[in-house]
């Protein structure tokens, strides 16, 4: 069995020797030498677990109850109460275990759209790039429109239509998913314009491949890096918007609450009380800068033509 093995202060991840090295396991190689990136990786993979051990390690259960005590001050301040270690908000919630809670929300809101966006710039942008013509011309001019519009308000708009329906803050991933696909749409499309004419791409074609086979075995595995590293800067964009949505009262509805939704709440009471803002904001703060960093990454070990 082969073992990984460190070569020059980078992993080997297994290859064994003097076999050629696979695309998957450079573009590891790459991504471990990046220390931002793996940080990164590592916080968001911490981050990922406390959200779904979220009932275990909170100090209350969900919902977290309202009590009469409130803006009860953090441990570092005299006064505190060893039973809120982050004291209580503005209703007389534990902070803790609405943090807590809140991770749950704010991943599965930030990551769901994000996820949605590339699966559905992917399909659109290689569709246009591949097909030309008609198709082209449509699905173009269609995110020429959906980027033409404030994205904010696209948002603001659906999530107020969503909120009559009631429904859980998965699926408020959908509206901040409608604007984010252009993007995608354009970059993909572009890769499939360069690819299509390619000299494995004809040579499939030549022996009678169909379109649907060269796109799922030759042309989606070119633009599939590009798609994820646009994924995972899409998602602080997205956790963003939520908060400012948030902030507007069209957010996640109640009793559900993203960290964001959390911060905003506090917001009036930001003279009196700043440190219920400066909590979930510096997890916003952190969370964000981490899919920044894994991003970066990503894509400087994604790039064929980057030299390490």
């Amino acid at each position: 069995m082969a073992r990984a093995r460190t070569l020059g202060g980078s992993l080997s991840f297994g290859m064994r020797p003097g076999r050629r090295e696979g695309r998957v396991e450079r573009a590891l190689r790459r991504l471990w030498r990046d220390r931002f990136a793996v940080l990164g990786a590592l916080f968001l993979i911490a981050v990922a677990v406390v959200a779904l051990l979220a009932g275990r390690l909170a100090p209350y259960r969900y919902p977290v109850p309202i009590s009469f005590h409130i803006h009860a001050p953090p441990f570092w301040e005299t006064g505190s109460s060893p039973t809120h270690p982050l004291g209580t908000d503005s209703f007389g919630r534990d902070v803790l275990s609405m943090v807590l809670y809140g991770l749950r929300v704010t991943l599965v809101t930030g990551i769901g759209a994000a996820t949605l966006a590339a699966m559905l710039g992917i399909a659109l942008g290689m569709v246009s790039g591949w097909a030309r013509g008609a198709w082209e011309e449509a699905i173009m001019r269609v995110a020429d429109l959906c980027q033409s519009i404030p994205s904010l308000l696209v948002f603001a708009l659906l999530m107020a239509l969503l909120r009559r329906t009631a429904l859980a803050a998965p699926w408020h991933s959908i509206p901040l998913a409608t604007v984010g696909w252009a993007n995608a749409a354009r970059v993909v499309r572009g890769y499939v314009l360069v690819v299509r004419d390619a000299d494995y791409v004809v040579a499939a074609r030549s022996i009678g491949a169909s379109d649907a086979r060269i796109l799922l075995r030759h042309v989606l595995a070119q633009v599939l890096g590009p798609a994820i590293v646009m994924a995972s800067f899409e998602v602080p964009a997205v956790i963003i918007a939520e908060g400012f949505l948030s902030a507007i009262g069209l957010g996640v509805a109640q009793p559900e609450l993203s960290i964001s939704g959390l911060m905003f709440e506090e917001f009036p009471f930001t003279v009196f009380a700043p440190e219920f803002v400066l909590i979930p904001a510096s997890g916003l703060v952190l969370i964000s800068l981490a899919f920044t960093a894994l991003g970066d990454g990503l894509q400087r070990a994604l790039e064929p033509w980057e030299t390490w």
